[in-house]
């Protein structure tokens, strides 16, 4: 998984997708074992768009003690089959105690599932 996280480029270096519960896909990653990006689709039905805010969850930690809960962005499956799950995905939000906000951009993943 790789973004631009408030201008700067970001690249895990580990991360996975997995399907925890029925119609619920979970896609995490991480840097260094510090920062990461964690979404959570609820109601997953497949490839497509899927608006966060509500059930939809996106997260960016730090690494430095700030996350940040995604208030709009959208996550675009475009590929799940053969134990993979590819797509790309965007986000906004201010940070959980008040630490500023988050603007992740031009984000894609392929990771195992």
């Amino acid at each position: 998984m790789n973004a631009t996280v408030n201008g700067s480029y970001w690249s895990a270096d580990n991360g996975y997708a997995q399907l925890p519960s029925a119609y619920n896909l979970t896609l995490y990653a991480s840097r260094n074992q510090q920062s990461y990006i964690a979404m959570n689709i609820s109601g997953y039905t497949g490839p497509g768009d899927y608006v966060l805010g509500g059930y939809n969850t996106a997260i960016f930690y730090d690494g430095a003690g700030n996350e940040y809960d995604a208030t709009n962005g959208t996550v675009t499956i475009t590929t799940d089959n053969s134990g993979i799950v590819q797509g790309y995905f965007y986000f906004s939000g201010p940070g959980y105690s008040g630490g500023g906000t988050v603007n992740v951009t031009n984000g894609s993943f392929n990771l195992n599932r």
